[in-house]
């Protein structure tokens, strides 16, 4: 099979925290990976969940992003890094912040998020195979690093479609799809807000989910519609990616591609 990078490892990775008990998710030793300091009280995993990475900076040297996948140790480099602002007070693009969950996962469950997804999420939606790079201390990459087929990343976003439901059996806790699609960061440049780690918009009136991935990447999301789209991509070599999810999803609102995506979902 040949894996290509997902549209937003993100979703994966908030999808893993969803599926453990909600007393242990709420247990969860954040507080042991963050620097005790005024600035950090409050920092929790849901906190972690609602940022992304950083988007502001070129990708050189300048770029902590860069600076982190350099480094020997993702975590503790992440950890290394002061605090700017207060919990809660100021949104920015942050991998580390996606890598400390990485951290998190295994401290609480005892095993690597690709092993815990694997067994609690990918094979209960028949998902066999799919590759997560890992680091140099051996944590997957969670901020820019699994690879699903299309179908498979589909699959995905089905089960959110599903309300965490797949084939009669509950796969995510009841009320965690709304959770992770309502708006924690609302108010965000072109009509965007931002969930646990799904972008938010509407078009039309019509509510969508999508994860927004590096170098082009998308799934979608149309809950009223049923609808479910991915687009595989990897345009990082010079010049932005071309802004496909407008054109993408007016056709899919239209009707032009909607039943053509369901039928390659199913088939």
């Amino acid at each position: 099979m040949r894996y290509r990078r997902p549209s937003s490892v993100l979703i994966l990775l908030v999808t893993a925290f969803a599926l453990a008990p909600a007393q242990q998710r709420t247990a969860w030793p954040t507080a042991a990976w963050i620097r005790a300091t005024p600035e950090s009280q409050g920092l929790d995993a849901r906190r972690l969940s609602e940022l992304d990475r950083e988007g502001d900076r070129p990708l050189d040297d300048t770029n902590t992003t860069v600076q982190l996948e350099k480094s020997k140790d993702w975590i503790q480099f992440t950890l290394d890094q002061p605090m700017d602002a207060a919990p809660g007070t100021k949104r920015t693009y942050n991998s580390g912040g996606s890598q400390l969950l990485s951290g998190i996962i295994k401290a609480a469950t005892g095993r690597f998020i690709d092993d815990y997804a694997n067994g609690m999420l990918f094979r209960p939606l028949g998902i066999r195979g799919f590759h997560w790079k890992k680091t140099p201390t051996g944590h997957p990459d969670t901020e820019n690093g699994s690879y699903l087929s299309a179908q498979d990343l589909a699959r995905i976003g089905l089960l959110y479609l599903r309300d965490g439901m797949w084939d009669g059996n509950r796969i995510l806790p009841e009320g965690w799809i709304r959770s992770a699609t309502t708006d924690h960061v609302p108010g965000l440049p072109g009509r965007w807000a931002y969930g646990y780690q799904w972008w938010l918009t509407t078009r039309d009136g019509v509510e969508i989910w999508a994860g927004r991935g590096f170098g082009g990447q998308l799934l979608i999301g149309i809950p009223s519609r049923d609808i479910v789209a991915v687009v595989q991509a990897w345009n990082v070599f010079g010049g932005g990616p071309r802004p496909i999810f407008d054109p993408l999803v007016a056709a899919l609102l239209a009707g032009e591609a909607g039943s053509t995506v369901r039928r390659w979902m199913c088939g």
